[in-house]
């Protein structure tokens, strides 16, 4: 008996052991993750503020817009950013980019804009529109 209780004390605190050691990984992961997320886009800023003050607009703007394309395949492609929240989101924004200034949208994306479901009435752009 005694044998089975020292067993299962062992048991139990390894078991413990690899939850606390998987917990502490999995942060140190997520933190790294968001340190990168958060630096990528301070250097962003940083171009499109340098951008700015060289008076490069029309540049800027147009690697923006040539981005576009790429933004939308990679959500349509990728689970993981199908599932985000804010994904149908950022997708209406962009076909609401090309509508707005009179884009054609390319190619490549029409069909995925084209195919979106409708915008619900509570949504960002649509309230913003209204005022």
């Amino acid at each position: 008996m005694n044998s089975k209780l020292k067993m299962l004390l062992i048991f139990t605190g390894g078991l413990l052991f690899g939850a606390f050691t998987t917990f502490i990984i999995t942060g140190k992961i997520n933190q790294n993750l968001f340190a990168n997320f958060y630096t990528i886009g301070v250097f962003e800023q940083l171009n499109t503020a340098q951008k700015l003050r060289e008076n490069k607009q029309k540049e800027l703007s147009e690697n923006i817009e040539n981005r576009l394309p790429g933004y939308v395949l990679a959500i349509h492609q990728n689970e993981i950013l199908q599932d985000s929240d804010d994904s149908k989101e950022v997708l209406w924004h962009i076909k609401s980019f090309y509508e707005r200034n009179s884009i054609p949208v390319p190619a490549e994306i029409s069909e995925i804009l084209n195919n979106l479901p409708p915008e619900p009435p509570n949504s960002c752009r649509f309230n913003n529109a209204v005022k």
